[in-house]
C-alpha cells in the first residue's frame, strides 16, 4: 500500500484561490503553516479563515478531500462498502487528528520564510501491522468461515486490518521529539509553501513505511 501523502499536497493546493500575494511584513508565515496544518490534520479551520486563506465551506472541502485521499490510498483501489469505507474513514479522520506537532516561528530571508515546525512520529502502522500477521494465523478459521458464509474475502481481509489499524490507534506510540523545515516562498508574488517539504515533514511524522 501507498505511504501517506495525499494529506500533504492537499496543503498546498490552496494556491490555486491565488491569494497571499506579496505583501511586506504583514505577512505572517508560521501562522500561515499552522492554518494549512491545522485544517489539514485536525479539521480546524480556525486559522484558515483568519488569515483568509479560504471561507469555512472551502476549508471543510479540502478537509474532507484529503480524507478521502488517505482512505482510498489505504484500500488501494479495493471494492468495499460503503459501511467498510465510512469505518475507514473515521480511522483516518482520528489518525490525523492525533498528530503532534507544534508550528514555531519563521525565518525571514529577503521576500521568503523558513518556518520550522517540531514534530514527534506517530508509531502507528508497524504495531498494526505486526498484530495483523499474528491474527492472520490465530484467526485463520475464522476469516474463512466468514468466506464460507458469503462475506467477501477483500473485505473480510479489509476489515481485519482496519480492526488491527484501531487497536493500535487506541494507545499509539510517539517517537522522540524533531524538528523540521517548510519554506515559504514569494514565487510570481504569491507565497508558495513547497510540497516537498510538506511531504517530507508528513512521512517524517507517520510510520507509513511499514505499510510498504
Amino acid at each position: 500500500m501507498k505511504s501517506m501523502k495525499k494529506v500533504a499536497l492537499l496543503l498546498v493546493s490552496v494556491l490555486a484561490l491565488g491569494l497571499f500575494a506579496g505583501c511586506g511584513g504583514s505577512f505572517d508565515a508560521s501562522k500561515y503553516v499552522k492554518a494549512l496544518m491545522d485544517n489539514s490534520y485536525k479539521g480546524d479551520s480556525t486559522g484558515f479563515v483568519e488569515m483568509k486563506i479560504g471561507s469555512a465551506e472551502e476549508a471543510s472541502a479540502l478537509y474532507e478531500q484529503g480524507l478521502e485521499a488517505e482512505v482510498s490510498s489505504l484500500l488501494s483501489g479495493s471494492s468495499v462498502s460503503d459501511e467498510l469505507k465510512q469505518e475507514y474513514q473515521d480511522f483516518v479522520k482520528e489518525l490525523l487528528s492525533k498528530a503532534n506537532y507544534t508550528v514555531g516561528e519563521a525565518e525571514k530571508n529577503g521576500d521568503n520564510f523558513v518556518v520550522t515546525v517540531t514534530y514527534k512520529k506517530m508509531k502507528i502502522f508497524e504495531p498494526a501491522m505486526a498484530e495483523l500477521m499474528t491474527r492472520a494465523d490465530t484467526e485463520a478459521d475464522e476469516i474463512q468461515a466468514q468466506v464460507d458464509a458469503g462475506a467477501s474475502q477483500e473485505e473480510v481481509l479489509l476489515r481485519f486490518m482496519l480492526e488491527s489499524f484501531q487497536n493500535a490507534l487506541a494507545n499509539p506510540e510517539y517517537g522522540e521529539e524533531q524538528t523540521a523545515t517548510v519554506a515559504v516562498d514569494l514565487i510570481n508574488k504569491v507565497y508558495t509553501p513547497s510540497d516537498t517539504d510538506f511531504l517530507n515533514l508528513e512521512a517524517a511524522m507517520f510510520d507509513s513505511e511499514a505499510l510498504q
